[in-house]
């Protein structure tokens, strides 16, 4: 059997560039390179057990998030992959950000 996949939107692919820039600024590229890789295993982690994450009805029926150091992971589960569609700073409030995405 194939390994599940996750996938990224366009808003959550912008959300890593600018993840990367500020860990770039902030820390250099080693750190930001780091950082960004233990963002990549927890996707590939909720890809294979997407129930790993928290529940999310109130953002939509099978949402789910899931914290990684400073950051939150929301994405949308289905049977064989993952939707990752926003990467959110853990102090932001999720549901201004999120709306639009998940209209479009």
């Amino acid at each position: 059997m194939a390994a599940a996949k996750a996938k990224f939107t366009l808003s959550a692919r912008a959300d890593l560039a600018e993840i990367k820039c500020y860990s770039l600024e902030q820390w250099g590229p080693l750190q930001a390179k780091s950082y960004l890789h233990t963002i990549k295993q927890a996707t590939e982690l909720l890809a294979e057990q997407p129930r790993l994450g928290k529940a999310r009805p109130d953002i939509k029926i099978n949402a789910y998030s899931f914290p990684v150091k400073s950051h939150v992971i929301y994405y949308l589960a289905y049977p064989e992959y993952i939707t990752v569609f926003a990467v959110l700073g853990e102090s932001m409030l999720p549901k201004p950000h999120l709306e639009t995405r998940l209209t479009n």
